[in-house]
C-alpha cells in the first residue's frame, strides 16, 4: 500500500501534466496546499479500504477454520502421584497446583488437571535390571546402580526386568499401565517410542498380552448430561489430542495377572547365576518381576537410560472459573472474563437457579426458536474494541501532528501550552499501547437463549495460561486439592511441561485456513506438508522444502525404505522462543505421522541437520 508522500507526488505530476506546467515547483501554492490536503484524505480512505479487506479476510478465515486450530493450547505434561489407599480413581476435576516462588510466570498459581479418568494403584517400581546392571529406584524416581552382573549372558540382550512392589490388597494387574521414557536422549526419543509396541512381555515365563496406550477408568457418572454435541466439545477434543500425544509412552497389561505374595522374589530366578550370591542378602524387599524383551534396535546404552513408572497420567494446564449473572431479554450476552496471562478455553456448564442445565447449541436453527440453550462467541460482539481504540488514538495523533501549525498560529500562549501538554499525554498513551501484547486474548462471550427474562445463570468455564505454563521442570512438586486422597509428598511432574500456545496471529490463521481448505486436515502431497508446517509452526519457520530420501528401517525385517525429507529453515528471531529445535522437530514428526498414510516415512532436517535419527 502506498504512503501519503507517494500519493501526493503522483497527484502533483498529474496536475502539472494536466495544466502543462513543466515543473512542480511552478504550481500555485494554493493548488499545492489543496493537493496535499486531498492526498491526506485519499490516504486515509485507502487505509480504511485496506483495513476492511483485511478484516473481511480475517473474518472468513476465522469462520471457516476449525476452532480446534485457532483456540489457545494448554501446556501439558506427565504427573506421578501415590494414592493413600490401594485404589484411587482420579478425574478431570481433580486439580494439582504449582506456585512459582518468583512469580515470573503469573501472579497466581498454575493449575494442572488430568485429561481423562485414570485408575491408580498403590505401588512402586522398585527395581530395574538393564544390560546386567541392577538399579534401585526411590520414591522420587531416581535410579541408582546397586549391582552388576558378574558375567555376560544372552539373556540380557535387548531385555529388561521391571521389579514392582504393589499393595498386597490388589489381587490382579489387569489394566495396569506402565509409563516409559528416555529422559537423557530426547533427540532419539521419537525413534524408540514407536517400537515399544513390538516388545514381548512375560510373567513367570508365561507370555503376557499387552496394548499400547494408557488405561482409563470406566465411569458414567459424569456423562448423565450427555448430548449429541458432546463429540464437538473443544475441551474433550483437546484432552483426546493430549492423550494421543502420550499414548506411545504407555504399555498396558491386558491379561489377568495375579498379584500373589508367593511370586515376589528378590531377583528373577533365571538371573541368579549372573550375580554374586551375596546380593540376596543385600536386597531388602522382594519384588514382582516382569520381563520385557525389546526389538534388536534397542542397544544397551538406550536400555540403561530407560525410565519406568506407574501411577503416571497426562495432565493439562486448566483452571475452572465460575461467575453469576442475570439473564435479560434485551441483554442476553454475558462476557467471560479472564485475568492477565490467562485465556478462555471452554465452557463446562451453564445452569439456572434450579439446577437445570443449558444445552450447548453450536448451530442455530433459524426456523425454530429454542430456549434453554447457549452458544459461545469469540470476539466481534463489542461495538468498540481494543483494535478500534488503537486506530482512533493513532488517527488523533496524526491529526494533532499535522494541524499543530494551524493551532499555533492562533498566537495564544495558553493554548499553545495546553496543546503541548496534550501531545505529551498522547505520546504516553501511544507508548502504553505499544506495550500491550499482540497476542492479547480475544474477548469471549456466552449468548443465552432463555424464556425467563430475569433468570439467574451460574456459569463454570475453563481457562488456561498457554505458554506461561511451559517449561516446568521434571521433578517439580505440586499441591493436590484437599479432596484428593493421595500422598502429598509424591505429587510431582514426571516430564517437563510443553505444548502451551496462545491464540495464533492473524497471518497464522490465514495459513491454517489455507491448510484446512486444501487438505481437509489430511496430508497426501508435498504441498500439503508445506501448508501444514506453516499453519502449525508459522512463528518458527521461514522456509520449508520437501525432498525424497532413503534410509534403513527401524522396524524388524523391512530393510531400506523410502522417506520424505522435510528441510526446514528457522526464522532469525527463533532464539527468543522457549522451545528447542529438537522439541519442535519431535512434535512436527508426531503430527505428520498422525495426519498421513501409514506408508509415509518422514525425516526432519533443520538447518540441514537431521533431527529424528
Amino acid at each position: 500500500m502506498e504512503n501519503k508522500e507517494n500519493i501526493k507526488h503522483r497527484m502533483y505530476k498529474n496536475a502539472a501534466r494536466l495544466w502543462d506546467v513543466k515543473s512542480i515547483e511552478n504550481l500555485d501554492p494554493l493548488i499545492k496546499l489543496l493537493i496535499e490536503a486531498l492526498a491526506s484524505e485519499v490516504y486515509k480512505l485507502s487505509t480504511d479500504i485496506n483495513g476492511i479487506e483485511i478484516r473481511l479476510l480475517e473474518r472468513i478465515a476465522q469462520m471457516l477454520t476449525p476452532d480446534m486450530m485457532t483456540i489457545p493450547q494448554p501446556a501439558h505434561m506427565i504427573m506421578t502421584v501415590q494414592p493413600i489407599e490401594e485404589k484411587l480413581v482420579i478425574g478431570k476435576m481433580d486439580a494439582f497446583t504449582f506456585d512459582d516462588p518468583y512469580k515470573k510466570r503469573t501472579s497466581s498459581s498454575l493449575s494442572f488437571r488430568p485429561v481423562g479418568k485414570f485408575s491408580l494403584t498403590r505401588g512402586y517400581v522398585r527395581g530395574l535390571i538393564c544390560g546386567g546392571s541392577f538399579y534401585t529406584i526411590d520414591t522420587n524416581h531416581n535410579k541408582e546402580i546397586f549391582a552388576r552382573a558378574a558375567s555376560r549372558s544372552e539373556l540380557l540382550n535387548n531385555t529388561i526386568w521391571i521389579g514392582l512392589d504393589v499393595d498386597k490388597e490388589i489381587k490382579s494387574l489387569k489394566d495396569f499401565s506402565l509409563f516409559f521414557d528416555f529422559p537423557n536422549i530426547p533427540e532419539q526419543k521419537s525413534e524408540y517410542l514407536p517400537l515399544l509396541s513390538f516388545s514381548q512381555w512375560s510373567y513367570l515365563n508365561e507370555p503376557v498380552e499387552t496394548s499400547t496406550g494408557v488405561s482409563q477408568a470406566q465411569d458414567n457418572a459424569e456423562d448423565e448430561h450427555d448430548t449429541i454435541f458432546t463429540q464437538y466439545d473443544l475441551l474433550n477434543m483437546l484432552d483426546n489430542k493430549i492423550l494421543n500425544n502420550y499414548n506411545p509412552h504407555y504399555i498396558t497389561i491386558k491379561d489377568d495377572l495375579p498379584n500373589s505374595p508367593a511370586d515376589y522374589v528378590k531377583i528373577p530366578s533365571e538371573l541368579e547365576e549372573l550375580y554374586s550370591p551375596n546380593i540376596q542378602d543385600a536386597i531388602e524387599t522382594p519384588l514382582l518381576w516382569l520381563k520385557v524383551k525389546f526389538p534388536p534396535h534397542f542397544k544397551d546404552s538406550v536400555l540403561n537410560d530407560i525410565m519406568v513408572a506407574i501411577n503416571s497420567f497426562p495432565v493439562a494446564n486448566k483452571e475452572l472459573r465460575s461467575i453469576f449473572s442475570k439473564s435479560k431479554k434485551l441483554t442476553n450476552v454475558i462476557p467471560l472474563s479472564t485475568v492477565e496471562k490467562e485465556y478462555f478455553l471452554s465452557v463446562k456448564s451453564v445452569k439456572d437457579e434450579f439446577g437445570n442445565n443449558y444445552d450447548f447449541l453450536p448451530y442455530k436453527n433459524e426456523d425454530k426458536v429454542s430456549f434453554g440453550t447457549y452458544t459461545i462467541k469469540r470476539g466481534g460482539v463489542e461495538r468498540f474494541d481494543e483494535r478500534d481504540a488503537k486506530e482512533y488514538i493513532s488517527n488523533l495523533i496524526d491529526l494533532l501532528r499535522e494541524e499543530t501549525v494551524a493551532f499555533s498560529m492562533l498566537g495564544k500562549d495558553y493554548l499553545r501550552q495546553a496543546i503541548d501538554e496534550m501531545k505529551t499525554k498522547i505520546s504516553l498513551m501511544e507508548q502504553k499501547l505499544r506495550a500491550i501484547s499482540r497476542d492479547r486474548e480475544i474477548s469471549s462471550y456466552l449468548v443465552i437463549d432463555s424464556d425467563d427474562q430475569n433468570e439467574s445463570i451460574f456459569i463454570d468455564y475453563w481457562t488456561t495460561n498457554c505458554e506461561y505454563a511451559n517449561n516446568i521442570k521434571a521433578g517439580t512438586m505440586f499441591k493436590p486439592d484437599i479432596s484428593i486422597f493421595v500422598d502429598r509428598d509424591t505429587c510431582m511432574s514426571h516430564t517437563i511441561s510443553t505444548g502451551g500456545r496462545s491464540i495464533p496471529k492473524n497471518n497464522n490463521k490465514l495459513d491454517m485456513y489455507k491448510y484446512v481448505l486444501t487438505t481437509r486436515d489430511r496430508i497426501y502431497t508435498p504441498e500439503d506438508i508445506v501448508n501444514f508446517c506453516y499453519s502449525e509452526f508459522g512463528d518458527y519457520f521461514s522456509n520449508v522444502e520437501i525432498k525424497k530420501g532413503i534410509q534403513i528401517s527401524d522396524k524388524p525385517k523391512e530393510g531400506l525404505i523410502r522417506t520424505i525429507d522435510v528441510h526446514i529453515t528457522m526464522k532469525v528471531e527463533f532464539g527468543r522462543f522457549s522451545q528447542s529445535k529438537q522439541e519442535i522437530s519431535s512434535r512436527l514428526l508426531k503430527l505428520l505421522k498422525e495426519k498421513s498414510p501409514d506408508s509415509f516415512n518422514y525425516r526432519i532436517f533443520i538447518e540441514n541437520k537431521i533431527q529424528n535419527i
